[in-house]
């Protein structure tokens, strides 16, 4: 990596429920649901799933959340699943670990100033917090 080089960088997870301009939210939010399975002797048996909610759902649950009585218990059933898609940066320091600090460009008109991102070498999975070069080279 370079200064100056453009760079797609996976927001970290504390902008989970930051909005772009079109609305949709810098992470994938699901929420945690029991559903039952019978088993031979006909007993319900629990069994936890994650269900992703689309935009609208997550807006209509998290206004829920900020009216519930108790939103900390309620909270805990949020799952931040992936981020939604990468914010265009520009890379504007590479550190001596390899990290890089960048300006990221983010979809509200808004500039970030992110340090100490991880470089993420193509093919190996994403998470938030760090980026991978445009095409794919470092």
């Amino acid at each position: 990596m370079e200064i100056g080089q453009r760079v797609d960088y996976l927001p970290a997870a504390h902008y989970a429920t930051h909005r772009d301009l079109k609305g949709d939210y810098a992470w994938v939010i699901g929420r945690k649901r029991i559903d039952y399975d019978v088993d031979a002797r006909g007993n319900r048996q629990p069994r936890e799933t994650v269900v992703e909610m689309s935009p609208n759902e997550a807006e209509v649950y998290l206004d829920a959340l900020r009216r519930h009585p108790n939103p900390a218990e309620e909270r805990k059933n949020l799952v931040l699943l992936r981020p939604a898609k990468a914010w265009t940066a520009v890379v504007t320091a590479v550190n001596e670990d390899g990290s890089v600090d960048l300006d990221v460009t983010v979809g509200n008109g808004f500039t970030l100033h992110e340090r100490g991102v991880r470089v993420t070498r193509p093919g190996q999975p994403w998470s938030g917090h760090t980026c991978v070069a445009i095409g794919g080279t470092t």
